[in-house]
């Protein structure tokens, strides 16, 4: 069953939000590629960060509809990050 347009938007808020939090680190390339062994900390840090927001706006889901999110939900959900996946890399470029 597809998200409902409110809560949708709701999710997409909390994605946002997220995303707007990243552009505040500061990060250290240098080190981050040294302590986690990264040949392309860009493409690390997108994958980490991506994987934290979909537990944000997955818990964001849970807290709103009072339940887990099915596997289609999940999909809906995944789909989102994606299509902000340019902000998301830009906001980890800086």
């Amino acid at each position: 069953m597809a998200i409902e347009a409110d809560l949708k938007d709701k999710l997409e808020k909390k994605l946002l939000e997220n995303i707007d939090e990243l552009k505040e680190l500061r990060l250290d390339h240098q080190k981050i590629k040294k302590e986690w062994n990264a040949k392309d900390t860009k493409e690390f840090l997108y994958g980490f960060f991506a994987v934290k927001i979909q537990a944000a706006v997955m818990d964001c889901f849970q807290e709103l509809s009072g339940k887990t999110p099915t596997d289609e939900e999940i999909m809906e959900i995944k789909s989102m990050i994606l299509s902000h996946g340019d902000e998301i890399r830009d906001a980890l470029s800086r």
